[in-house]
């Protein structure tokens, strides 16, 4: 851990800081970037190639990203150890600790278990992560740009691995639940779609990692995880968007990975058009238009199926809120007013089901305002991050995380993704990274110098 510049402990308890006013200036005599980056970091990138195949791989990847990033900050003297914070930085450290302030009182109210705040506590712990490791990483421009490529290309091989697999496996034989599954997928997706429209980077990548998003896409589209299908509408429009604005007098380059990548996609789309990824979405989305009309002509049969339950669990759901919109029913009032609604429908499929897949009608169910506060405060403060970087010249940061949060917003509209720990420690990582990472814009390798190790 030494070679990723950790603060040391003096005798006295506190721990020395890096200074990194005390680095060489950017110069442009030399052109090569550093060939390695800190195992830890490399050790993520690989964790992160395998996350569409196994859930493990995810967790072990946030896990890995939490430890080095909270690794800076012992000894108790975190304020040395750390650079000073950008605000955006603070936002998001203080809107995860709203949202699991505001569940954690609520869930001592009710006296609910606390494994069910594995998702708030996720997200705290990222954010404190990130603050550890956003020292590190200012000193070390070029490592970061290295470790960016890594994640991106990473990224772009557990896509194509994932739309392999559910191809072959189809959706009920990945790796954790679908709806989750392409969540995260998207989330990849958002990614890749906004390093591959950064100019810092040479067009061969750029051109790899757009195409490794419309991978991404596409196995969201053959999961048939329709909760998630938004993020189709996203890359088109983002490209889209895109090329207006290079039509407008940008470079020859840019317009030319814009329709590049559209031309991908058409290319892809027409020989996709009779395989099972877009025969699949097609199909996903004729059983939803059937499945809702069943449940409002009131057929006896709608609660069996995956629109019908979610219609019926919306509109005895808003009941119940009504009742008591203040602090909720707790989680076993939940779990009693889905088995009375499952035994008055006589609905095998209901009584399957453990909440009303609907993130924030399960906030209101379980613990009234101050659920719907928690959720409110990621959501808030996510896009309020975006929005600051933006301001600020990240404009990867900023598309790459507003992405996610349209993914994340929209996907809570069909189902609690909070119940998973999958989705959770996806959410966590992906953001996390996008923040320290992708926070200010990276200048082409050839005019950057590689910073000297700290320490």
């Amino acid at each position: 851990m030494r070679a990723m510049g950790r603060p040391r402990c003096a005798p006295s308890g506190r721990a020395e800081s890096i200074d990194n006013s005390r680095m060489p200036p950017a110069t442009t005599d030399r052109a090569d970037p550093p060939q390695r980056i800190a195992w830890p970091f490399a050790l993520l990138a690989c964790l992160l190639g395998l996350a569409s195949l196994h859930n493990d791989a995810l967790g072990a990847a946030w896990a890995l990203f939490v430890f080095t990033g909270l690794w800076p900050l012992r000894c108790g003297a975190w304020r040395q150890a750390v650079a000073p914070l950008p605000p955006f930085l603070k936002l998001w450290l203080l809107a995860a600790l709203l949202s699991l302030a505001a569940k954690g009182l609520a869930t001592l109210y009710w006296q609910d278990p606390w494994g069910e705040r594995h998702g708030e506590i996720r997200m705290l712990l990222g954010a404190m992560a990130c603050v550890g490791v956003w020292g590190y990483w200012q000193g070390r421009p070029e490592q970061r740009h290295l470790l960016l490529i890594w994640i991106s290309q990473a990224l772009t091989l557990t896509s194509a691995m994932g739309l392999v697999w559910v191809l072959w496996y189809g959706r009920t034989g990945l790796t954790t639940h679908p709806i989750p599954w392409a969540g995260i997928m998207a989330m990849f997706s958002c990614w890749l779609l906004a390093v591959g429209l950064d100019k810092a980077f040479s067009l061969p990548l750029r051109m790899v990692w757009l195409t490794g998003s419309l991978t991404a896409v596409l196995a969201v589209l053959a999961s048939q995880s329709r909760g998630a299908y938004l993020v189709a509408g996203w890359w088109i429009a983002v490209l889209a968007w895109q090329g207006s604005r290079q039509r407008a007098g940008a470079r020859r380059t840019a317009r030319m990975v814009s329709l590049s990548a559209a031309g991908v996609a058409v290319a892809l789309t027409a020989m996709l058009w009779y395989t099972p990824v877009l025969e699949r979405t097609r199909l996903a989305v004729q059983e939803a238009v059937s499945e809702a009309q069943d449940f409002h002509r009131a057929a006896p049969e709608a609660p069996e199926s995956s629109v019908g339950a979610r219609l019926y669990l919306w509109q005895h759901s808003l009941q119940a809120i009504a009742q008591a919109p203040w602090l909720g029913h707790g989680h076993d009032g939940r779990k009693q007013l889905l088995k009375q609604w499952a035994d008055d429908a006589q609905s095998d499929h209901l009584r399957q089901l453990g909440h009303v897949h609907n993130e924030y009608l399960h906030q209101l169910m379980d613990h009234g305002l101050p659920g719907l506060l928690s959720q409110a405060a990621l959501l808030a403060g996510l896009l309020y991050a975006a929005w600051l970087l933006r301001a600020s010249g990240a404009h990867t940061a900023a598309l790459a995380l507003t992405g996610m949060w349209l993914v994340y917003a929209t996907g809570n509209l069909s189902n609690v993704n909070f119940a998973h720990n999958y989705y959770t420690a996806g959410l966590s990582l992906m953001t996390s990274l996008s923040l320290v990472l992708l926070q200010v814009p990276i200048e082409p390798q050839q005019q950057r110098l590689p910073a000297r190790p700290v320490g």
